[in-house]
C-alpha cells in the first residue's frame, strides 16, 4: 500500500492522523507492506522531518525521499526497515547513479541543514503565518478561493475559477505557484523564507542560524581542503576517489547552503 502522507499534485490534500493510523493497523494485521511517498511532503516540508512523525505510530516500512534531500541537486533514496530490506540483498537490485559521491555529499550537506531543529521550528512558524493570512483572503474573496488546504509549507488553494488561467495571471504579476489536482493551486516557498520576503512578520519569526551562513569565501576557508579558482584544477587523472569525494564535500557543503537560502 503506497500513499502520500500529504497529498502533492493530488491536490494538496494532508491526510488525517486518524486515516494514517487506521491503514497503518490494517497494513500490520494483514501483514502487507506500508510504503510512505514523502518525495513532496518529507524533508521538512509539513515542518517535522518526515510528515507522518506528526502522528506517532504511522511510521511506514519502506519511505521515499528526494527532491528537497538534494535541494535542487538531483538525488533520491530509500528507506525501509530492516524487516522491510532482508530480501534487498546484494545483487537482486542495480542501480545505475546508486551512491554518486557528489549526490552523496550534497545530500549529506541538505540533511544536516533542514534537519535542524531551528530550521523546522521556522517552518512550522513561517506556515501557521501562511495559513492565517490565506483564510483572510479566502474570506475576502469567497469567489475566488474556496478551501485553504494542505499542512505545512504545502499548502494548496481550491480555487473556483480555473487553477490554469489563476497560475498565469500569478506569472505576470512575479509569483510562480504550481498546479495541482481538483483545481488547486500549490503554494511552495523555501523553509528558510525570510522576514524581508514576508508581506507580513509573525512574532513567532525567528532568523534560523542557516540563514546567517558565512559568504562563500568564509565558507570556503572552513572547508577541510584549499578550494581556489573553480576547484577544476583538482580534478585530473590522478585525483583519487577520496580526494574528489573531499571535494564534492566541500563544495556541495557551499552549494547547498548557497540555493537553500536562496
Amino acid at each position: 500500500m503506497i500513499v502520500e502522507p500529504v497529498q502533492g499534485e493530488g491536490g494538496a490534500r494532508a491526510l488525517s492522523g486518524e486515516w494514517l493510523l487506521r491503514l497503518r493497523a490494517l497494513t500490520r494485521q494483514h501483514g502487507v507492506l506500508l510504503i510512505h511517498d514523502e518525495v513532496q511532503s518529507g524533508m521538512g516540508r509539513t515542518g517535522r522531518l518526515f510528515a507522518h512523525q506528526w502522528f506517532d505510530g504511522a511510521a511506514p516500512d519502506i519511505m521515499a525521499l528526494a527532491k528537497a534531500l538534494g535541494s535542487g541537486f538531483p538525488v533520491g533514496a530509500c528507506l525501509a526497515t530492516a524487516e522491510a530490506a532482508k530480501g534487498m540483498t546484494p545483487g537482486v537490485h542495480g542501480t545505475t547513479f546508486g551512491g554518486n559521491p557528489l549526490a552523496m555529499a550534497v545530500g549529506i550537506a541538505a540533511f544536516d541543514t533542514i534537519a535542524n531543529e531551528e530550521t523546522l521550528a521556522h517552518a512550522r512558524a513561517a506556515s501557521a503565518d501562511f495559513f492565517e493570512r490565506l483564510e483572510a483572503l479566502r474570506t475576502r474573496f469567497p469567489d475566488v478561493i474556496a478551501e485553504v488546504r494542505g499542512k505545512g509549507l504545502l499548502t494548496g488553494l481550491k480555487m473556483i475559477p480555473n487553477n490554469r488561467e489563476f497560475m498565469g495571471i500569478a506569472r505576470d504579476h512575479g509569483i510562480l505557484v504550481a498546479g495541482g489536482g481538483e483545481n488547486c493551486v500549490r503554494l511552495l516557498p523555501s523553509l528558510l523564507i525570510s522576514r524581508r520576503r514576508s508581506p507580513r512578520r509573525s512574532p513567532g519569526w525567528k532568523r534560523p542560524a542557516s540563514r546567517r551562513a558565512g559568504t562563500w569565501r568564509r565558507r570556503r576557508e572552513r572547508a577541510d581542503i584549499d578550494l581556489p579558482g573553480d576547484g577544476r584544477d583538482h580534478l585530473d587523472r590522478r585525483t583519487s576517489v577520496a580526494e574528489r569525494v573531499a571535494i564534492a564535500r566541500a563544495y556541495a557543503d557551499v552549494l547547498t547552503a548557497e540555493t537553500t537560502m536562496h
